[in-house]
Formats: structure tokens, C-alpha cells, sequence
């Protein structure tokens, strides 16, 4: 698909979007900042290491960014290399496994959003060894980098969490859908749906 097929935002959805980016980012900081010290302290005690967790994510127009999380996982997760997280994974130490299932581990991520890395809504970013093999297997994979990823996005309040190149098509469907139909309306839909 082309960015004239796929229509990306134009200038007035995109002012439209970082003016929500900016003002939901700033209240969303100020409602969750307990939560940025407890779980600070909390990594500390049950895994020592650092309480962020940096990892290269693509974002759009393929360009890398630093992904931003509070570290849910041990050290040596990756000793035995890049491997797709699922749901209960395993490598998580206990309030690690708290943080995934409730999504506090994403909130550093909103610095990614202040930054202009990403948005709040968007396609999800991933990394490049997951993005390469998805490029060879789904037929117009890289679309979705024509627009900022996001924290949230229309394949994640309509698919549940998967793994592998089958979620992966699944996923960019939706994916592909918000890109070419997006509105103001579908815009707060999504924001909406992932809080409640």
C-alpha cells in the first residue's frame, strides 16, 4: 500500500494529535507519579538492576527510537537471545509480572510521547529483528510505519495479546485500518477503550 492509498494524517489530524499527546501526557504524569515511585522502589527490592529498561524500537519512516519501560524482567532475560514476551512469560520477577498484566511497565513511555518519539495512539512499535522477519512473511507490513507508533492503538483494544507472524497479520489489519480511516472520533474511541 502507498502513503496515497493508505492516506496518513495530514496536517490538521496531526496538530489534532499532538495537541491530545501533550495535554492527556501531562494529566496522565499527574494522576500516575505514585505510581512511577512505588514502582521504582519495588523493582529495587525485588530485582536489583536498573528500574528502566531501554530497548531500540522502530517508529515511523523505519527510524529507531529508545523505547522506554520500567524493567518487568530479570537482567539476563535475553541471555539465550531476542524472543517474542507473551502474556504470563516467565522471565518476569513477581511485580515485573504485576506491572505487564496492568500495564504500569508502560508508563515511561510517556516521556517517548513528550519526546516526539511516538504517540499516545498509533500502531504498536517493535523492534527490528521482530519487523524484518515480518516484512518477508506479511505482504505490506512496513504501512504501518508510515505514521508515529503508539502506546496504545486499534489492534490493541481489538485483538487480544498474541505472539509470532499470525498475530502479527491479524494485528496489522487493524492496524491498517486506523491509518486509513482515522478520525477525531476513532482517535478518542481507542484513548477511551484503553482506559475503561
Amino acid at each position: 500500500l502507498s502513503p496515497e492509498q493508505l492516506r496518513p494524517f495530514g496536517p490538521t489530524a496531526r496538530s489534532f494529535k499532538k495537541f491530545i499527546d501533550v495535554t492527556v501526557t501531562l494529566a496522565l504524569f499527574v494522576f500516575t507519579w505514585p505510581l512511577w515511585l512505588l514502582s521504582a522502589w519495588r523493582i529495587r527490592v525485588e530485582s536489583p538492576g536498573p528500574v528502566f529498561y531501554r530497548q531500540p524500537r522502530v517508529g515511523r519512516n523505519g527510524l529507531e527510537f529508545d523505547c522506554l519501560k520500567f524493567r518487568s524482567m530479570r537482567p539476563d532475560a535475553e541471555a539465550n537471545g531476542a524472543a517474542f514476551s507473551t502474556r504470563y512469560d516467565k522471565r518476569a520477577f513477581r511485580y515485573g509480572a504485576l506491572m505487564r498484566a496492568t500495564r504500569i511497565d508502560e508508563l515511561p513511555q510517556l516521556i517517548n510521547v513528550l519526546r516526539g518519539d511516538i504517540s499516545l495512539i498509533g500502531p504498536r512499535p517493535e523492534r527490528r529483528v521482530f519487523t524484518e522477519t515480518c516484512d518477508e512473511c506479511i505482504a505490506h507490513y512496513g504501512s504501518r510505519h508510515l505514521v508515529k507508533p503508539g502506546i496504545t492503538g486499534y489492534a490493541q483494544i481489538r485483538y487480544p495479546y498474541g505472539v509470532g507472524i499470525r498475530d502479527a497479520r491479524h494485528k496489522l489489519m487493524y492496524d491498517l485500518y486506523y491509518v486509513k480511516n482515522w478520525s477525531v472520533a476513532l482517535e478518542l474511541r481507542i484513548l477511551l477503550e484503553t482506559i475503561v
